[in-house]
């Protein structure tokens, strides 16, 4: 159902001729107000056309990324949720699952890193109480690992935010000096 948002004219500048006439009829009036009228898509339907087509392009960074072909739909949908919903980029988001976990929400790295996000708590504890999130859930990993993400990339831009979140920008000898360009070559960014 589409319905009509009225912008009127500026009212003070126009001749207030039209009172005096007999008769007044809301389509005269509108007409001589010089109102305007344009249709105002549903709410519901933008987030909804704006999530599956970047669902779309998350479907086709993980088509493109080792370990991540068989993504179902419903974990497709709930990164771009989460990263949407953290003001990033899915793409980025998506990126960074496929190099950190290759998609596998198991996933532990060395350092102790973990799930999809390869999110490390001794890292994070400050700013979450990690006896209440269980970073080896799929649903907590991704809304805490898009948060992070995204809070690092608006703080410090897209590259220099990616390498904070691998470490690289704060000198660990030890992180991938690459991973900036791996995560911006798999998004197409």
């Amino acid at each position: 159902m589409k319905r009509l948002l009225l912008v009127p004219a500026v009212i003070f500048l126009l001749p207030f001729s039209f009172l005096s006439t007999a008769k007044l009829d809301t389509d005269s009036i509108l007409n001589r107000l010089q109102i305007q009228s344009r249709p105002v898509p549903d709410a519901a339907a933008m987030t909804y056309s704006a999530l599956r087509s970047e669902s779309f392009e998350v479907a086709k960074v993980f088509g493109r990324a080792s370990g991540c072909q068989d993504a179902t739909p419903e974990f497709i949908n709930q990164v771009t949720t989460n990263a949407v919903g953290s003001g990033l980029d899915p793409s980025i988001a998506a990126s960074t699952i496929a190099v950190e976990s290759a998609c596998n929400p198991m996933a532990i790295s060395s350092k102790g890193a973990l799930g999809y996000m390869q999110v490390r708590p001794t890292v994070w504890k400050s700013g979450y109480d990690f006896s209440k999130v269980n970073l080896l859930n799929p649903s907590d990993n991704l809304s805490v690992g898009t948060e992070i993400l995204a809070s690092l990339v608006s703080h410090y831009g897209l590259a220099d935010g990616l390498r904070r979140y691998n470490g690289t920008g704060v000198g660990c000898k030890t992180c991938d000096a690459d991973y900036a360009p791996k995560i911006l070559a798999l998004a197409r960014r």
